[in-house]
């Protein structure tokens, strides 16, 4: 019988102590979205008043 597919992308042990796999990427790229959101946009109403 087959074992289960990974899907890591350096499967094995790990010698570093962080391996940029893709749930860390899915996880960045969610924050740098967040923060561009923020920034860019509640941020400055925010400062003018507009929001609260």
């Amino acid at each position: 019988m087959k074992s289960s597919k990974s899907y890591r992308i350096h499967p094995g042990d790990r010698k570093t102590p962080l391996i940029l796999d893709q749930t860390l990427w899915l996880a960045a790229l969610t924050l740098l979205v967040i923060g561009y959101i923020v920034f860019y946009f509640i941020y400055p109403m925010l400062s003018k008043g507009l929001l609260f």
